[in-house]
């Protein structure tokens, strides 16, 4: 401060001259960035000349900025009110330029398109509706994805009377005007305060391509860390704790979790990954540790508090299944191991020279456990290429992608650390140190507004709130009622369920979603108008109110399109339809508006005449298809009415049973079973090969049925067949396996051509992708008679 002086009297100026030139040039930039912000407005498009000026704006605002934090630097303020300084202009800094980016549209990256629209449709319920935590498509289930964040957003939505979809750019302005002093503030119960500054300058001005997505995935990396270091790690050594100091870790911990719980279990395998260390290495220094106790003390609290969110969705597991797809979503690109000090980048560099720090200071205590939080990282990643290889996923390329966010904690210490170096031994060099960092933050601030040439940024720019769309929902009392639709944005706007979600990773865990497809299969193959009307109203799933569905121009049928997931991270589109005849047709179907939406009306008639007894003088087709009807109905009808459908389908099976053998005891891979195979007559009195088969799950692919017929008498062979040594009789079934429903019996029947004679059939499973299955049938010798 001394020679500060001594410079400033040399150059005649005094330092609170220095002082109030700061102060009036932040009074100007306030000014500015208020004008910047708010001057124009409207909704105008990426290409158009205001989005060119709002960009050029951008430009000039990058550079105002940094003026002011180098004349903060050259003022006469005290070290930590220079600190606080720069945090401020760095938080002011983003507010204005996402004002700008943004200005011109309502909506943040990627409007309500992708994710945006999952966590739209739950930030218009908490909006909407006073349930705790609910998910954001189907009626009755908790919130199976961390709701917290989107609570908030919800409840401030209501509070201050805006649009939900408006709330993720509005969420922009908060995060950055709270973050960067959230983290200098929590670092600095842990750290020096110039290392607190470091660490959220970096983590928000080299990473902030995630807060414009995923922010709340970036927030609770950067916050987990110190939380771990100084309630699970204790690295302050504190001596007298009381049940409230775990009381409150636990709460903040909670926090955490509710907002996104992935890096719980970063922390929890460090634990577990340190006893390990300890076993092979000894108890070396830099594995000391707080007591184990102390540990699951705090975590304890962190589940009680967080209870409200993982207990409902524990129960639903218990009570309905576990099915997830999002553990499918992996594809080659996540196999890379992009480390981002091994570039040859400005930031990169910053990253290295974190990653040198690490290396040198490695006995400091902060360091020897934030290293362990990042070798846990590394282990998880080879954890989760093991279950790779069973076509699953933990999704550990979330660490991958906030890796630089984890990283900037020790490049945070290592630039500290330099400055300090400097300052102390090598103060000439400082200017040039000062220099250097202007130039790099000029450099990579112009990287900000990157995102610009991002599809996402361009669907947010030109999109526009689906009036029209929105009205046919309204023309009805949709407000927490359950539609049989296809029309999935709407939910962004108004609180509205689905009976199924258009995309499979969007489904609840426990929102039995591929049970849900075997209900509406069954609705549009088996269901007259009274019984598809009658279990749309009562079912184990949801009572659908509305039906909302798009129909063929020409031809008798409606259809809802669903996309599944599969490994790696393949989409495929699943069609069901339904006939005209007993939907939109159907006397129990009331047209409500003129683009298709209807009512439906509970049948008033006894069970016995909506579902008709089952009759004995049917053929065999019949006999099966009257099975399947009953036998399925009652997986998917409420308890109140199972006895009564059991009982006819204990009278459709022992019809059924009268008449072949519905034993299935031949399993195939992928779920799949068969019948022992019978030889029958036809009424002509050729010889026909009869199966029955089931799948217990929906197939994703189709398979055809190879038989081969294997003569005891090998002279009996055509010429063609004899180095084969069997006759071939594949069968390609009419009604592809990709659409059987689960729990159906399919009858599959096909002639025998085949000369009299002794015959083994070798029977299997095959298509072009995946070649034969594995598991395959071998009958003994059949004797077949001429056939004709």
């Amino acid at each position: 401060m001394v020679k500060a002086e001594i410079y400033l009297s040399q150059s005649f100026i005094r330092p609170s001259q220095i002082n109030r030139i700061v102060i009036v040039y932040a009074v100007l930039l306030i000014i500015t960035g208020l004008y910047f912000s708010f001057s124009g407005g409207g909704n105008y498009s990426y290409d158009s000349p205001q989005k060119l000026n709002d960009l050029v704006k951008i430009k000039i605002w990058l550079f105002a900025s940094i003026l002011m934090a180098t004349m903060i630097y050259g003022s006469a303020l005290k070290h930590e009110t220079k600190l606080l300084g720069w945090l401020i202009t760095l938080s002011f800094y983003f507010v204005v330029l996402y004002a700008l980016l943004y200005k011109g549209t309502d909506y943040g990256l990627n409007g309500h398109w992708g994710d945006n629209g999952n966590r739209l449709a739950l930030v218009t319920k908490f909006r909407e509706f006073a349930s705790p935590f609910q998910d954001w498509y189907f009626k009755n289930l908790p919130s199976f994805y961390p709701p917290l964040w989107f609570y908030l957003q919800g409840k401030l939505a209501w509070l201050f009377g805006v649009e939900s979809y408006k709330t993720i750019k509005l969420g922009y302005f908060v995060i950055y005007a709270l973050y960067p002093l959230t983290l200098y503030f929590v670092w600095g119960k842990l750290a020096s305060k110039t290392a607190a500054f470091s660490i959220a300058f970096l983590t928000i001005f080299l990473r902030d391509i995630h807060l414009d997505y995923v922010y709340y995935e970036h927030i609770t990396a950067a916050l987990f860390i110190p939380w771990w270091l100084h309630f699970i790690e204790d690295i302050k050594s504190k001596e007298k704790k009381s049940m409230g100091w775990y009381a409150l870790g636990g709460f903040l911990g909670a926090l955490l979790f509710m907002t996104y719980y992935y890096w719980f279990f970063i922390g929890l395998l460090s634990i577990v990954l340190r006893y390990i260390l300890k076993f092979i290495l000894g108890n070396r220094e830099f594995l000391k540790s707080s007591l184990l106790k102390e540990k699951i003390l705090v975590l304890v609290w962190t589940a009680i508090f967080s209870a409200i969110y993982w207990l409902p969705l524990l129960i639903s597991i218990i009570r309905y299944g576990s099915e997830s797809m999002q553990s499918k979503w992996f594809h080659k690109g996540y196999l890379a191991l992009n480390l981002p000090f091994f570039g040859f980048s400005a930031v990169d560099l910053v990253y290295l020279l974190g990653f040198i720090y690490l290396i040198v200071r490695f006995k400091k205590i902060h360091n020897s456990r934030y290293a362990i939080l990042l070798l846990s990282m590394l282990v998880l990643l080879l954890i989760d290429r093991l279950i790779n290889l069973t076509e699953s996923s933990i999704q550990t390329r979330k660490i991958l992608e906030l890796l630089p966010v984890f990283l900037a904690i020790s490049s945070g210490f290592g630039v500290a650390l330099f400055y300090r170096v400097l300052k102390m031994k090598l103060p000439r060099l400082r200017p040039v140190f000062v220099i250097l960092v202007v130039f790099f933050v000029f450099y990579h601030g112009n990287s900000h507004a990157d995102q610009i040439s991002e599809s996402k940024y361009q669907k947010a720019m030109k999109l526009q709130v689906p009036v029209e769309d929105i009205a046919v929902f309204e023309s009805v009392d949709y407000r927490g009622k359950v539609f049989l639709t296809d029309h999935y944005l709407e939910a962004s706007y108004i609180p509205y369920y689905f009976f199924i979600c258009h995309w499979g990773p969007s489904a609840h865990t426990a929102s039995r979603y591929n049970q849900r497809i075997s209900f509406l299969r069954y609705l549009g193959r088996f269901g007259n108008e009274r019984q598809v009307a009658f279990l749309l109203r009562n079912n184990i799933f949801d009572t659908v109110d509305y039906f909302y569905l798009p129909q063929y121009e020409n031809g008798g049928h409606v259809y809802y399109d669903t996309y599944p997931l599969y490994y790696p991270a393949a989409t495929e589109k699943l069609r069901i339809e339904f006939p005209k005849r007993t939907t939109i047709d159907s006397r129990y179907f009331e047209l409500l508006h003129n683009r298709g939406l209807y009512g439906i009306v509970q049948p008033d008639l006894p069970f016995s005449d909506i579902f008709d007894e089952p009759k004995k003088d049917v053929d065999l087709s019949g006999l099966i298809r009257q099975y399947n009807r009953f036998n399925l109905a009652a997986d998917f009808l409420p308890d109140c009415y199972v006895d009564s459908i059991r009982r006819y389908a204990d009278d459709a099976g022992e019809y059924l049973a009268d008449s072949i053998n519905i034993d299935l005891d031949i399993k195939f891979d992928k779920g799949i079973f068969m019948s022992e195979p019978a030889i029958i007559a036809d009424k002509d009195g050729r010889n026909r090969l009869r199966l029955i088969f089931l799948a217990s799950h929906r197939l994703r692919r189709d398979y055809a049925i190879f038989i081969h017929a294997y003569p005891k008498n090998k002279d009996i062979l055509p010429d063609d067949r004899l180095k084969s040594g069997f006759i071939n009789l594949d069968i390609y079934p009419e009604r592809k396996m990709s659409g059987w429903i689960a729990g159906e019996y399919q009858l599959i029947e096909t002639s025998l051509n085949l000369q009299a004679g002794e015959y083994k059939f070798h029977i299997g499973l095959f298509n072009k992708m995946e070649g034969r299955l594995s598991r395959t049938h071998k009958t003994d010798y059949i004797n077949i008679g001429l056939s004709g």
